[in-house]
Order: C-alpha cells, then sequence, then structure tokens
C-alpha cells in the first residue's frame, strides 16, 4: 500500500519531528512514510514514488495499482487503469501526456462523481485538464516508460 499525505498537511508538517498523531507539525506514522518514501533513492522504490508523488499535485482522496481518486472543485474524480496499456504507451510515446490522457479518456476511465468525462472533454475545463495530466503522468504513464 502507498503511504498517503494531503497537500495542507505538506504545508505544515516537519518531516524531522518525532512521529505525532496529525494535529500539530509532527508527522502521523503515514505521512512519515510518505516522506521517506519522496526521500528514498532505491531503484525499486521508483514507480511506487512517482506514484505517490501525486500527493503533492492533488488533494488524493484514495489510491491503489487499478486506481485514483481526487478532489478538485469539491468534485471527486476517479482515473481508472488502462484496459489496453499499449495503445496508452505509444500515445504517450508518440504525443506526450495530453495524447495519452486523450486516449485513456477514451477508454472512459476518467470519471467525475462516478460518471465518465465526456470524450472530448467539454465538460472540463483547462486548469483540471492539465492537472489530469500531470497526475494521470506520474500515476500511470511515466513510472512505466
Amino acid at each position: 500500500m502507498l503511504p498517503r499525505i494531503s497537500r495542507a498537511r505538506l504545508k505544515v508538517v516537519d518531516k524531522s519531528l518525532d512521529i505525532g498523531d496529525g494535529t500539530d507539525a509532527r508527522p502521523t506514522e503515514e505521512e512519515k512514510a510518505w516522506f521517506d518514501l519522496m526521500a528514498s533513492e532505491s531503484e525499486k522504490d521508483e514507480i511506487r514514488r512517482r506514484r505517490a508523488s501525486i500527493c503533492a499535485l492533488c488533494d488524493v482522496v484514495s489510491y491503489h495499482d487499478e486506481e485514483f481518486t481526487f478532489l478538485y472543485d469539491e468534485k471527486s474524480y476517479t482515473v481508472k487503469k488502462p484496459l489496453r496499456p499499449f495503445d496508452i504507451a505509444k500515445a504517450y510515446s508518440q504525443g506526450g501526456a495530453m495524447a495519452a490522457l486523450q486516449a485513456l479518456n477514451n477508454e472512459r476511465r476518467i470519471m467525475r462523481v462516478a460518471v465518465p468525462i465526456q470524450k472530448d472533454f467539454t465538460d472540463v475545463d483547462a486548469p483540471l485538464i492539465k492537472l489530469l495530466s500531470e497526475v494521470t503522468e506520474n500515476f500511470f504513464f511515466a513510472p512505466y516508460l
């Protein structure tokens, strides 16, 4: 399981302090594990580190190997693992993260409150598209390429 930390806690936690209960600047055990993972230079931790790094980009609600959920503008978004990873990898290598995001969305793997978003992103604002591109790149695309 990947350790997690909220963006709000990232601003106040002092990673050098002893373990605390999350009510002050002392990190909880999970937050300490997140900092330790981010500081790791081990190659075996690279995929886990890239995946866990999305905590610094968005307000992660949950994540595991198959999907991650985050909050944006008080709405829950879930991105699920690609059904056809080869097509996503090909799109990523040929056109970058945005092309891979489009291919992932064509598979209907991006949900807003459990409903797939429009294939052409018409109901999604530009900052959210950019955020989706960054977090999916770190969570699904780049760790394996």
